[in-house]
């Protein structure tokens, strides 16, 4: 199974939540969903809400509905596209390769592929080399166990409100984050509404590697050092 259908089963529930966000945020500012819960992450954020209850803290509230409608969109990628970790992990590729030219691109590609080599140049014609590193990552057994295990650590409690809530302000540090250190690959994401899922990859593909002025030898033992 692709870990991005494995994604889409275990992001189910959510899901429904998601659809239902802005009756959550109106019943929050309305003071009519407790602010008091029992899992930490959603005391975070859903305490973080009852800025909403006062002007001077607007901005505030509306950086908190501004990703909670960003989450949303990104569960709606997760289920639109045919595998949104190979997506994410090609813009992540792109943005560490940008650097090399076309040869020594081919370099690193043929070094990390091995046995494809022979294949790579007539193939990067029609598929970039990026894409077929990020096929490579994605299909690799270690990238795939780590993110399976993100993603069943993050599917953890059930479809309540304050357990999405949650989800979202454990993704919500991650893309502040990421925006923060790596601003490209943040906007690069952003683009295609899946920058809250990067906490899922972020544990394989930090933000700092990308940023990195890497030669090559060090791009080629980063990206043998996931796939094997």
């Amino acid at each position: 199974m692709l870990i991005s259908e494995y994604l889409k089963s275990k992001m189910e529930a959510d899901r429904v939540i998601a659809s239902q966000l802005e009756n959550i945020t109106k019943k929050l500012k309305d003071n009519t969903i407790s602010l008091t819960t029992d899992l930490y992450s959603g005391i975070e954020r859903t305490s973080w809400y009852s800025s909403c209850l006062f002007e001077r803290y607007n901005d505030v509230c509306e950086e908190l509905k501004f990703e909670d409608r960003r989450m949303f969109f990104a569960i709606v990628e997760v289920y639109k596209r045919e595998d949104v970790i190979l997506d994410m992990v090609k813009i992540y590729i792109d943005i560490l390769m940008k650097s090399f030219d076309e040869k020594k691109q081919s370099m690193i590609a043929k070094s990390v592929l091995g046995t494809t080599s022979e294949m790579m140049t007539n193939r990067a014609i029609k598929e970039s080399i990026s894409y077929l590193l990020a096929k490579s990552i994605a299909s690799s057994f270690s990238f795939g166990s780590l993110v399976r295990k993100k993603i069943n650590t993050y599917s953890l409690h059930g479809m309540t409100i304050t357990a999405f809530y949650g989800k979202v302000q454990k993704a919500a540090m991650s893309a502040r984050h990421l925006r923060d250190i790596n601003p490209p690959l943040y906007w690069s994401l952003y683009s295609i509404q899946v920058e809250m899922l990067y906490f899922l990859i972020e544990p394989v593909l930090p933000a700092y590697m990308s940023m990195a002025q890497n030669n090559e030898a060090e791009v080629i033992n980063f990206i043998n050092g996931i796939i094997k």
